[in-house]
């Protein structure tokens, strides 16, 4: 967070910021006084902006004569969509058009499900900047070590970010230098226990998608991550009924009535009348499962969601009942 606030305040020029996009890009981007635009992306695109539609809002919403930065996120927070080497493709032609410069956010990226995770900077280099860090494939939420990485031709940021990181803050404490130390070494145990991570989550987004979709809600299948970006619109007609128009109250209701917990599609830049919602499916014990696939030679059968994800396993089927109720006939 902390690099990212410095860049954005560094940054002499435009923020854009798809929506779905993580709840804090847009705060930071408005404290350090930049003009924001949002690009909107759609489901039926994997939640993911088109090329078509950035190229319009570059060409008719930022031509004001500073350059643009946009944030990308894959995987995804809040949609757990990845990019695929064909989006990209027909991504970066625009970017170079408009020379924009990327923010290419990959601190899900070892935690991409099948292990394909394609970053950006394999096609546009020249203008990506790449935030990554150890919170979220380590599983070490409190442990915030991030980094940056430039390409030489975006080199004249770097003054600016040094001066800006050496007067907020010091250093990162010694523990966590001690464990990233460990983490990076990318030794045998490590990529075990990455591959690990990875097909414990694939078994698990599996499971929700399958489960959210049996029932008519309109969802993506994760790709990485541990998040999907559910759409109950299908259930308009019976929710408007009984008085949710909003995804804040569809998560209200379904909190008070369930005690199932999402966060409404609007924390996330989507409209407040959007009936969308963010679903995280970590709730299990981390150890436990790595040690029980690890073991099984990282099998898994139709029942590990069920036998070591109980959280989940309840959750996902009590929202499943709940939204049932609310169908059309």
């Amino acid at each position: 967070k902390q690099l990212m606030f410095q860049l954005f305040s560094l940054f002499n020029g435009n923020i854009l910021l798809p929506a779905p996009s993580w709840v804090s890009y847009h705060p930071q981007a408005v404290i350090a006084n930049k003009k924001v635009t949002i690009v909107p992306a759609e489901q039926e695109n994997n939640w993911h902006i088109s090329a078509e539609d950035l190229d319009h809002i570059l060409t008719n919403e930022c031509d004001n004569g500073k350059p643009n930065l946009i944030v990308l996120n894959s995987p995804g927070n809040p949609d757990g969509q990845a990019f695929n080497k064909s989006e990209l493709e027909k991504l970066v032609p625009i970017l170079k058009k408009h020379e924009t410069v990327v923010l290419s956010d990959e601190i899900y990226a070892l935690t991409h499900h099948t292990n394909d995770h394609i970053s950006i900077s394999d096609y546009y280099p020249e203008r990506t900047i790449i935030s990554n860090g150890l919170s979220k494939w380590c599983g070490a939420g409190g442990w915030r070590l991030g980094y940056f990485m430039f390409p030489e031709q975006l080199e004249q940021l770097l003054p600016g970010m040094d001066c800006l990181s050496s007067e907020t803050f010091s250093s990162v404490s010694a523990p966590i230098q001690y464990a990233a130390i460990r983490a990076f070494q990318n030794s045998p145990d490590i990529k075990e226990y990455i591959k690990a991570e990875q097909n414990i989550l694939n078994e698990v987004g599996k499971f929700c998608y399958n489960t959210l979709s049996e029932v008519g809600v309109k969802v993506q299948k994760p790709k990485g991550g541990f998040y999907i970006f559910p759409d109950f619109s299908n259930f308009k007609t019976k929710l408007n009924e009984v008085d949710i128009y909003s995804g804040e109250e569809l998560c209200t209701k379904l909190f008070n009535e369930t005690g199932v917990a999402l966060l409404p599609g609007s924390a996330f830049l989507r409209s407040e009348n959007e009936l969308s919602a963010r679903l995280a499916y970590v709730d299990f014990n981390g150890e436990e499962t790595i040690k029980v696939i690890t073991k099984n030679n990282h099998h898994i059968d139709e029942n590990f969601v069920k036998d070591y994800c109980p959280n989940i396993y309840k959750g996902i089927n009590l929202l499943a009942q709940w939204i049932s109720q609310y169908k059309s006939n």
